[in-house]
């Protein structure tokens, strides 16, 4: 079985006075920074899903485990966040609303 680990990206968005805020999850193979396709859609259709001239900022979290060093898992985290900015940006999410946590 694979292990999974994920990376939570959030988009917070206005709608008159009311604030809303959706999430996604997606999960990555153990030691992996790529995607598979099925993730790659999941954030497509998360785009697709909300009105993107709304959305005020999008904050991605990126995780992966304790096994090795600080400064590996560090690499891989963000390695994992870039890798989703990219999608989004790659369809058409405008890069200066993207926070990285």
């Amino acid at each position: 079985m694979k292990n999974l680990f994920s990376l939570l990206f959030l988009l917070s968005f206005s709608h008159l006075s009311a604030q809303i805020k959706a999430s996604e999850t997606v999960y990555f193979e153990f030691d992996k920074y790529n995607l598979y396709n099925d993730q790659v859609q999941t954030i497509v259709n998360f785009i697709k899903r909300v009105d993107t001239t709304k959305v005020e900022s999008i904050q991605i979290y990126g995780y992966c485990d304790d096994r090795g060093d600080n400064d590996y898992n560090y690499k891989l985290s963000d390695n994992r966040v870039k890798t989703v900015q990219d999608i989004l940006t790659s369809n058409g999410f405008n890069k200066n609303k993207i926070v990285i946590i």
